[in-house]
């Protein structure tokens, strides 16, 4: 197994963001796990990019995330959320504090562990004073595969612990927030920004001797992200809808509580895609007929059944006071066939979260999604739709 310390934030050594960049751009591997006593938005910023590409190469992200001592934040938990494939909280109402920082790549023949100080904030991989060590081994070697099957059993063991463990959802966070024993730390747009640290007066201390290491920029948010952040105001009125004349397929239903994601409401994070009285079965339609031509790749959920996923760009009309185009994550699950009442496939909100959470309030309004005749997909939001046709099984 190859040791190799990552000391921070010494200009001549590695930083522990660039270690988890390779991570991700690493062909090697296709899951990666990343647990930390604290998350922040600021560090889920840096890591978007490489993670997106990740993903979009079939790769399963899982992130579990301590809420002990104040150092979790909302804008982390949230973030968290929408990046990763599966998001866990842990926390010990006995007083016991989570503390562990390991990283974990793999994939079918190599595997790297970063294991040490840094937790999952931009300064903890970047400029803060940091001891860590990576490590990357083969499963070819019996000591090496040992060592991963001690992390994976480590990693198994926090999951099933299930008093203290739980997967993350919005109506957990939401819960979390109002829960006065657990505390979130707020994370400011300016926090977010710089990983520089804030300059301290003291005549005990002076400045390092030697070189550090600066944080690179963050990523400038996508052209997605602007959009939606400028332009998350409601159109001043809801419009009737009706489909599009190009439209070849359609489906629509009325947006629930738990849907339109109010606080308060029980968010779930995304719109199940139902029967809602069409004629089609729900189980299969969606994916083998309406979002049939995206790419869709194969993954696994939680427990290991299979899971489709494919991200489609939708053009969002009703939302905004202009339509916006935005890619959204479709999944389907066969096995919810039976568990889920046929309820197969979901949408996520995905970057549409925050306002939807905020700004808009889409509770009983009609949402339509439709395929156009060359091939392009929209979400519609309106009071109600008048529709001369609608889902079918062609």
């Amino acid at each position: 197994m190859d040791v190799v310390p990552i000391f921070q934030p010494y200009a001549h050594g590695d930083t522990s963001i660039r270690v988890l960049q390779g991570m991700f751009e690493d062909a090697n591997f296709d899951q990666i796990t990343l647990i930390s006593a604290w998350v922040k938005r600021s560090a889920m910023r840096r890591l978007a990019v490489p993670a997106g590409s990740f993903q979009s190469r079939g790769g399963f992200i899982r992130v579990i995330a301590g809420l002990s001592q104040g150092g979790a934040s909302e804008e982390g938990l949230d973030a968290a959320l929408d990046m990763a494939d599966e998001a866990w909280a842990i926390f010990d109402p006995s007083g016991r504090t989570f503390h562990p920082k390991m990283y974990i790549a793999s994939g079918k023949e190599k595997f790297s562990v970063l294991l040490g100080s840094s937790n999952l904030t931009s300064a903890g991989l970047t400029t803060n004073f940091e001891a860590n060590t990576l490590l990357k081994g083969s499963f070819a070697l019996l000591s090496d595969s040992t060592y991963f099957s001690a992390c994976k059993q480590y990693v198994d063991t926090l999951l099933r612990d299930s008093g203290v463990s739980r997967r993350l959802d919005q109506q957990l966070i939401e819960a979390i927030r109002s829960d006065p024993q657990i505390v979130l730390s707020p994370e400011h747009a300016s926090a977010n920004a710089s990983a520089s640290p804030s300059p301290r007066r003291t005549t005990l201390f002076s400045r390092s001797n030697n070189t550090l290491s600066t944080a690179p920029p963050v990523p400038r948010e996508s052209e997605i992200e602007s959009r939606i952040r400028h332009e998350s105001t409601r159109a001043s009125t809801l419009e009737t809808l009706k489909p599009r004349s190009d439209t070849v397929l359609l489906w629509s239903k009325v947006i629930t509580k738990a849907n339109s994601m109010r606080t308060g409401a029980h968010p779930t994070g995304h719109l199940t895609l139902t029967k809602s009285n069409y004629p089609i079965n729900a189980s299969s339609w969606f994916r083998d007929t309406f979002f049939a031509e995206c790419e869709w790749i194969s993954t696994t959920d939680n427990r290991g059944r299979l899971r489709e996923q494919c991200l489609v760009e939708f053009e969002i009309n009703g939302i905004f006071e202009s339509a916006v185009k935005v890619p959204l994550q479709v999944d389907h699950t066969p096995s919810w066939a039976s568990s889920q009442n046929n309820r197969t496939t979901i949408l996520h909100w995905g970057p549409l979260m925050t306002p939807l959470r905020n700004d808009v309030n889409i509770e009983n309004s009609h949402v339509v999604i439709e395929k156009s005749s060359d091939g392009a997909y929209s979400l519609s939001v309106g009071k109600k739709f008048e529709e001369d046709a609608g889902a079918t099984e062609g």
